[in-house]
């Protein structure tokens, strides 16, 4: 696998507010400009990203680290493989909790 395959479901763009909570519970600063995990936009009372327009990142080619598997996997020096196969079933949790259709499902 050369990029992670994401497959455009938008599930992590959609709860925004469920990520940074869990981010901010691990202590992982995203509100901080100096932080590689930084993540500067605002979110709807839905979770929705306000970046995320007719489900499409508006940002998508200057998104932040935090939004992207490959400049995270960069950035924290993780082994490719590994780091997918957590990503992936992350990815695969978000759908399930939020019932995303099947055909967006990321296999391993």
């Amino acid at each position: 696998m050369k990029k992670f395959p994401c497959s455009g479901c938008g599930g992590c763009c959609k709860r925004v507010n469920k990520l940074a909570a869990d981010y901010e519970g691990l202590k992982i600063p995203i509100f901080d400009k100096d932080s590689i995990f930084y993540f500067p936009y605002k979110w709807d009372e839905t979770g929705k990203c306000e970046m995320l327009i007719d489900d499409k990142c508006s940002v998508y080619n200057n998104r932040p680290n935090i939004c992207s598997v490959e400049k995270m996997r960069k950035l924290l020096g993780e082994p490719k493989k590994q780091f997918y196969k957590q990503n992936i079933a992350s990815c695969n949790q978000i759908m399930d909790e939020d019932n995303i259709p099947l055909s967006f499902r990321i296999k391993p």
